[in-house]
């Protein structure tokens, strides 16, 4: 039995809180449930990210059957 998996979307981070590399590391190597994208999160880049995020699902989601974006 195949158990779906979730992956979510984090943006706008403050800086002064959050060190990406640092940070993301090892939540990335113990779970692998975070996609990072080079780009600012701004209403313009909306549909640049909605792109970025189906390709990476056709490419890493190969044998789902349903994707819902919310």
């Amino acid at each position: 039995t195949h158990v779906p998996e979730q992956r979510s979307t984090v943006s706008e981070l403050k800086p002064s809180t959050f060190n990406s590399e640092t940070d993301l590391i090892p939540e990335i190597s113990s779970f692998d449930d975070i996609i990072q994208f080079d780009m600012i999160d701004s209403y313009k880049n909306l549909t640049r990210k909605m792109i970025l995020s189906l390709q990476w699902l056709v490419k890493s989601c190969t044998e789902a059957k349903f994707i819902l974006k919310v």
